[in-house]
């Protein structure tokens, strides 16, 4: 019998993998924990390797505005689908049967509207198969559980061999400056994907998480550098949490990077977060192609320069 890695939210499995977490997967987790949250404790049901409420994990995939909403908004623009659709886009087949069971062949109108029923979700898996969702099924899959979850509750991360087998695997999914890098470039990549596809929309959501993610990566490096990880420690991060994102960027850059921020750069760096924030909350879809261009270049240069000052 093969030994498993699970995540449980509460009492409840979330994921689970056999041996070890896949290359492909551990980005997953990256999402959840961090380094802080290493606790190797041996227990009957495995080693409890990292753990942390469900209250903090929602904090941190708020911060990568990993709601369902967005994340249901994201799924429906990749599909084409009504956001309405997104539940029927993201169930598997078993739990599909079980949620909608076939109805006797001798009730042959019910029959009909549950085949076409069935049909309809077929075409949208075949679209499914063909588009490149990465993990966004399945932390819709945790973030749905979380909020379903009091914020008391634990997270946990179970492991079912040894605590030096889990301490050699921690380095290898555990949040790290590399991979915060290698996400902050893929936010921004993917705004340039979607300026090809004229989906302006999404790639001022992308770009805005690309940066809020560079700069908050760059303030807990030096929190952590400068200060140290004493108890009595001064928190920038947390300082600076209520902060916008544009006085977090100057608070960033300059206060604590000591490096200038060029004026004509902000103006536009206003501009696109103000794009962004009508994207978000009054559903703006009109843009000018050069203007979404320009939002490209302004933040992918302040991402270089947040870059140099790490």
């Amino acid at each position: 019998m093969a030994n498993w890695i699970r995540l449980y939210i509460g009492k409840k499995e979330a994921l689970s993998w056999p041996w070890y977490i896949p290359e492909f997967d551990k980005p997953i987790l990256r999402f959840v924990f961090t380094r802080d949250d290493l606790e190797v404790t041996s227990e009957d049901s495995g080693t409890c390797a990292l753990k942390i409420t469900v209250s903090e994990v929602k904090k941190r995939l708020d911060r990568f505005h990993l709601t369902t909403s967005e994340i249901d908004k994201t799924i429906a623009d990749l599909l084409g689908l009504p956001s309405e659709k997104v539940e029927l886009a993201v169930m598997d087949l078993d739990e599909f049967f079980e949620t909608y069971p076939e109805p006797d062949i001798d009730d042959k109108k019910k029959h009909y509207a549950w085949e076409t029923f069935y049909n309809k979700k077929s075409e949208i898996d075949r679209k499914k198969d063909r588009t490149n969702l990465g993990h966004l099924v399945a932390l819709r899959h945790v973030r749905k559980m979380l909020d379903d979850s009091e914020d008391e509750e634990i997270v946990r991360l179970w492991y079912e061999y040894s605590p030096e087998d889990v301490v050699n695997e921690m380095e290898l999914f555990l949040e790290s400056y590399t991979f915060m890098t290698e996400l902050e470039r893929r936010y921004l990549e993917n705004a340039k994907v979607h300026l090809t596809t004229e989906d302006f929309d999404l790639v001022y959501i992308e770009l805005i998480i690309a940066l809020e993610s560079a700069v908050k990566k760059y303030i807990t490096r030096k929190s952590r550098e400068l200060l140290g990880r004493t108890e009595n420690s001064i928190n920038l991060e947390s300082m600076t949490k209520d902060l916008s994102l544009i006085n977090l960027i100057r608070f960033g850059i300059v206060y604590i990077g000591k490096s200038r921020l060029d004026k004509s750069a902000m103006e536009s760096l206003e501009k696109t977060y103000s794009m962004r924030n009508n994207v978000v909350h009054n559903r703006a879809r009109r843009f000018k192609i050069s203007d979404v261009a320009e939002s490209i270049k302004v933040v992918e240069n302040l991402i270089i320069t947040i870059e140099r000052l790490s």
